[in-house]
């Protein structure tokens, strides 16, 4: 009987113990799930604070990625079309610089496109007669490195507002030994699809360092596929970011880890050919000399102070290897193959 007794109160004990045990496990279980979802949301916040390379397609402003507005957005928040047209900008020159190593970085790629005292493009979206800045930033996707250089308008300086000009794509061809490098205009650029370039280059592969071999391969390559390099974010919209020191060399304000010293960037935008628009109020100014020139097809040297009002009626490209005719007479032998037919002010026919 006591023995009976015993054992039902052990039952009871037993259930009442279960009972309790129950809530109490599904709450840890339920603690351990609210920590894991904490833990995902802290994740994503720290993706879109910046600590992770962002996402094709996106900027980086500071530490946010930013969307770009589409052209007709681009279009409408500016008041007027778009005026960007492949002559603008020498993207053949630029390549060149890139993969021959003239250029190191791609913080050295924005400098000379941005530089104060002279120029390296003629860019002007919203036609407003001064040079626009172009940003360069990377993007990063499986087996690559982008690098986007896009124009933001001095009359809406925002990098939601830039406009694609052009890109430098740098893949990696591990099983073929290469690092292959493509460039191409903009979907925006007028007669930008006239233009392609790519080539591979011999590289070794080592695990994530790769490590170019090929004799033409400069160090921009190099850099681009440095093991362990932070991604470029530009925080540049306006060419008031760059400074120039006592000694002429351009930097990003007062920061002088990246710098293109005086001589080095005169050289460098004298590689590349840059196409004029002619206002025609500097004929009756001070600048009446260089006005003739540009209009005869004299090659602006780097440095030289270039006024314009956006897209004025002379367009003359500098070019690099034939002869340049303006209009029925004879023409100044100085340039690519580009031909400003009829008059002043006519179309300019790029030749072979």
């Amino acid at each position: 009987m006591t023995h009976s007794l015993l054992s039902a109160a052990s039952l009871v004990l037993a259930l009442v113990l279960a009972c309790d045990s129950g809530p109490k496990t599904e709450a840890k279980a339920d603690a351990k799930v609210a920590v894991v979802v904490d833990a995902t949301v802290d994740t994503k916040a720290d993706a879109k604070a910046g600590g992770k390379p962002p996402e094709v397609g996106a900027a980086v402003v500071g530490a946010a990625a930013v969307t770009l507005k589409s052209v007709a957005e681009v279009e409408a928040a500016l008041g007027k079309p778009i005026a960007l047209a492949a002559a603008d900008l020498d993207l053949a020159g630029l390549v060149k610089l890139v993969v021959e190593g003239k250029l190191t970085s791609a913080a050295e790629l924005e400098l000379l496109l941005n530089a104060p005292g002279g120029a390296s493009h003629h860019i002007d979206i919203d036609a407003d007669g001064s040079l626009d800045y172009v940003q360069v930033v990377e993007l990063r996707a499986a087996g690559g490195v982008t690098l986007e250089l896009r124009a933001i308008a001095t009359s809406g300086a925002s990098a939601a507002l830039g406009v694609v000009v052009a890109s430098l794509a740098i893949t990696r061809a591990e099983a073929e030994g290469q690092l292959r490098v493509a460039a191409s205009y903009g979907a925006a650029v007028a007669g930008g699809a006239d233009f392609t370039f790519s080539r591979a280059y011999a590289a070794q592969f080592a695990g994530v360092v790769v490590t170019p071999v090929d004799a033409a391969a400069g160090a921009f390559l190099a850099w681009s596929v440095q093991a362990g390099r932070p991604v470029y974010l530009s925080t540049h919209v306006s060419a008031a970011d760059i400074t120039l020191t006592g000694e002429g060399a351009a930097q990003f304000g007062a920061d002088a880890s990246v710098q293109l010293a005086a001589l080095r960037l005169a050289a460098l935008r004298g590689a590349l050919k840059v196409a004029l628009a002619i206002d025609p109020a500097l004929a009756a100014g001070s600048d009446a000399k260089l006005a003739a020139d540009a209009k005869a097809g004299v090659r602006v040297k780097a440095g030289a102070q270039v006024k314009h009002s956006g897209k004025a009626e002379a367009g003359v490209k500098v070019g690099g290897g034939g002869g340049v005719k303006v209009g029925g007479g004879a023409g100044v032998s100085i340039g690519g193959g580009v031909k400003v037919g009829g008059k002043a002010g006519g179309g300019v026919k790029i030749g072979g």
